[in-house]
């Protein structure tokens, strides 16, 4: 195990509720941690990245695009499949490469365009794939083929960071169990469905951790971990002590890398009213998992099965989070196979003229010839400049970008499997693992429905998963099902080093960064772009395993029904990987918070959608005749606390009298009597959750401004 946290502990219960893993003395000099897209901008930080040409870019969506074809593993061995697919990705349209590699992240105060804009800079570089581009794509992809046929899994969007994707990792019989999830929890919540707050009830939540979550100063925790998954409900329910989040002990000191590369994140992304609860899993002999504590949401005895289904969901995901969920170790990102640009880049200065074509002002007839009104005030330069300051400013304006060329290349030396040592079930066999669960579907409705806009779903926002306090490292999504919908991508992108971009730019002179700005399809200059740079899109087809790190922010590009007469949906399950060198306070820590569970319970039934199961509900079916009851005289605590909950909840108080037996009857109407003892309501749950979304917005907002303050500015350079 590499955490060195001490047992009983966790951020928030016994740790500051911002501790950081960095903080630890051993890891000041290692500075070995997981890297978070919350945590933004600095060089230790791990989670910035080298800037990448848009050829690079291109050669990148182009292998993601062939590893989609069947068989691809295969085929990229046979010449004449691979010239066809040679001429399909010249003929790629320069356009919308450039669009690819460049929209979403222009900002308005620089480029003149709205936040986000969807075309990018004026694109200046024409060509962006070429043939020699494709024989580094066909080398590539058949040393990934070498390692798809051994692993299932295919790293795309590399270069460092990586996003894992595979279509055969999950096996039918296990997709199969999944569809019969999905069916199972929406028959059964199909009375009383959960549409996601703002979604125009296209996103129906079937399992998601916005909904009784921790809630400071509300949720009972236990030190130990303790709660299990079968006797979650009936041992510990309604036990614990309520948690604060109030530093009980000394924080240890802040880290090196926390002063100066602000690894903390900011304070905005941290939460000090709220946390997502995972729920903890162990490891078997066999590198299999096991759930020790309930996920929250699942009932934990009804849905055995989908247990079961969930762990050996979780078992695919794992060697996917092995391939992609990195480490930072003295202060760079530990890649699993690619870790360096596939563009050889030489001298970035304007003043190399082998980057321009022309290479070389024009002779004195061209310059004859030309049209003078191209350039703006040119009858006065004619009047103030010589013939050869005359030339340069012609040749500067008819001159285009050369693109770099890809690197020659060893295939045999990239290694994509990762070290034995470095893998989850080494590093964290002891201690297992800690996991958020979200399963939810999107439903589209045909056109004639009386939902406006509800036939298609919108572009999403960019975002990384969580905020510091889930410390989530990555991401799994598994596309259970995808019916009569347009084919739909994640798009990703991360943060660049901002002004430090490569080491080798320091030699670029004043004012001499037009070329790198056509290269990279970013502005350096005045009007200076954010440090982001798009990596692609990746499709999300049915049957699909995708995992990638959360340093990503990525989106749902938008689709829509295929025929908009009939209905159609998507759904998915989603596992979010939590720091598992960092333990955070679980579903084993915090009991079901459930009334619902808590009730049904104790009454040996359950209660069907409708029923009342709230103090509230049973209070609105009292009598005027029990509102007015006359106050209790008795001295007797068990008599007491039986007529207070009659007066509260009779309804509640008469049914638990006739199912329980009396002593135990007398106990829980002394845990009623007190409302505050009672655990949450499907209307308090909901009511938190509208809070924790708004804080998270914010949140999301904040990150967004840090990522966008990170500018690159060479106007001074």
């Amino acid at each position: 195990m590499d955490s060195e946290q001490t047992p009983g502990v966790y951020p928030g219960l016994g740790l500051p509720i911002e501790y950081d893993n960095t903080d630890r003395p051993d890891r000041i000099s290692r500075g070995d941690y997981y890297p978070i897209g919350a945590r933004g901008e600095g060089s230790g930080a791990g989670t910035t990245y080298d800037i990448l040409p848009v050829r690079e870019v291109a050669m990148m969506l182009v292998m993601d695009r062939l590893t989609d074809k069947p068989n691809w593993h295969k085929k990229i061995f046979d010449d004449e499949i691979t010239a066809k697919w040679r001429a399909e990705a010249l003929a790629w349209p320069d356009d919308d490469l450039w669009s690819r590699a460049t929209r979403g992240k222009s900002s308005g105060r620089f480029w003149g365009q709205e936040a986000g804009d969807e075309t990018g800079e004026q694109r200046e570089i024409e060509n962006i794939l070429n043939d020699e581009c494709f024989d580094f794509v066909l080398g590539e992809l058949r040393k990934k083929a070498e390692y798809f046929e051994k692993t299932r899994l295919i790293p795309t969007l590399d270069v460092g960071p990586a996003v894992v994707k595979s279509d055969t990792l999950v096996p039918p019989d296990l997709h199969e169990e999944i569809r019969k999830a999905f069916d199972t929890l929406r028959q059964d919540q199909s009375a009383n469905p959960d549409w996601h707050p703002g979604t125009n009830e296209q996103v129906r939540n079937l399992i998601h951790p916005s909904m009784y979550p921790l809630v400071y100063n509300v949720t009972k925790a236990i030190q130990d971990e303790v709660v299990g998954v079968d006797d979650a409900i009936t041992k510990w329910s309604g036990k614990g002590e309520i948690i604060t989040g109030e530093i009980k002990e000394e924080a240890p000191p802040q880290s090196y890398s926390s002063i100066m590369y602000g690894n903390r994140g900011a304070r905005g992304t941290w939460s000090h009213r709220f946390q997502w609860l995972p729920s903890n899993l162990h490891f078997n002999e066999d590198g299999s998992v096991r759930f020790t504590s309930y996920i929250n949401g699942l009932h934990p005895e009804k849905y055995t099965q989908i247990y079961r289904t969930l762990e050996r969901l979780v078992d695919k995901a794992i060697p996917a989070w092995d391939q992609c969920v990195c480490e930072v170790q003295g202060y760079e990102f530990q890649a699993k196979g690619r870790s360096e640009s596939r563009i050889e880049l030489g001298n970035y200065c304007d003043t190399e003229e082998n980057n321009w074509s022309p290479n070389a002002p024009p002779p004195a007839e061209f310059i004859a010839s030309f049209d003078k009104t191209q350039i703006e005030d040119f009858e006065e330069l004619l009047e103030d400049e010589d013939e050869e300051q005359i030339a340069e400013e012609v040749w500067k304006h008819i001159r285009k970008p050369v693109q770099p060329a890809p690197k020659p290349h060893d295939f045999d030396s990239i290694n994509y499997t990762p070290d034995p040592s470095t893998t989850l079930f080494a590093k964290y066999r002891a201690t297992g693992l800690q996991i958020i669960v979200k399963m939810a579907s999107i439903e589209l409705s045909p056109e004639n429905d009386s939902k406006a806009d509800s036939a298609e779903f919108p572009l999403g926002s960019w975002h990384v998963e969580g905020q510091m306090n889930e410390r989530i490292v990555g991401t799994a999504l598994f596309y259970s099902d995808c019916e009569n919908i347009t084919d739909s991508s994640l798009e990703f992108r991360a943060q660049t080093a901002g002004t430090y971009l490569h080491d080798s730019m320091e030699s670029v002179g004043q004012d001499s960064y037009h070329w790198m700005q056509s290269i990279f399809g970013t502005q350096l200059g005045s009007g200076n772009a954010p440090g982001i740079q798009n990596w692609g899109d990746v499709e999300t087809k049915q049957g699909r395993l995708l995992a990638f790190p959360n340093i990503f922010q990525h989106r749902v590009r938008p689709f829509q029904l295929r025929d908009p007469t009939k209905p159609g949906y998507r759904r998915f399950v989603a596992l979010w990987l939590v720091d598992p060198s960092t333990r955070i306070i679980s579903t084993a820590n915090v009991p079901p918070q459930r009334q619902d569970w808590w009730i049904e319970s104790i009454l040996g039934q359950t209660i069907k959608p409708g029923e009342p199961t709230s103090l509230d509900a049973q209070e609105q079916s009292s009598s005027p005749k029990d509102e007015m009851a006359p106050e209790s005289t008795t001295t007797d605590p068990n008599l007491q606390a039986v007529h207070d909950l009659e007066i509260k909840a009779p309804f509640l108080a008469k049914t638990l009298r006739e199912k329980l037996p009396a002593e135990l009857f007398f106990d829980v109407s002394k845990r009623l009597a007190d409302t505050k003892s009672l655990p949450m309501s499907e209307e308090e749950a909901k009511g938190y959750r509208l809070e924790l979304m708004k804080a998270r917005s914010m949140a999301k907002q904040e990150i967004e401004d840090t990522w966008q303050s990170n500018t690159y500015s060479f106007c001074e350079h």
